[in-house]
């Protein structure tokens, strides 16, 4: 389903470009490891750029059987985190799940 959304995106004339990518790692154990990535993203529409600018994700990975999978993903860094360069308190890890 994700190429099939892919396909229609790029069938629409929308494009998403990727480069300068470089990645942390935030946490890991042996079963589990979170990873920061920084890109920049350019997007656009039937040829005209509607974003050029620094982005980023950060992914979490577990392993189950000896393979790694991932749990999940989100935007990352919160906004105004790329001007600054600083940590966030809720970008860090705690033992309680997120509420709200």
């Amino acid at each position: 389903m994700l190429i099939k959304g892919f396909d229609r995106l790029l069938a629409a004339g929308v494009v998403y470009e990727h480069s300068d990518l470089t990645m942390d790692r935030v946490q890991a154990t042996e079963d589990m490891t979170r990873i920061r990535a920084h890109f920049r993203q350019k997007i656009t529409v039937n040829a005209v750029v509607v974003s050029d600018e620094e982005s980023g994700e950060e992914v979490t990975l577990v392993k189950q059987d000896g393979r790694w999978y991932f749990t999940g993903f989100g935007q990352w860094p919160p906004p105004g985190w790329l001007l600054e360069r600083t940590p966030v308190p809720y970008a860090t890890p705690t033992d309680y799940p997120p509420s709200g």
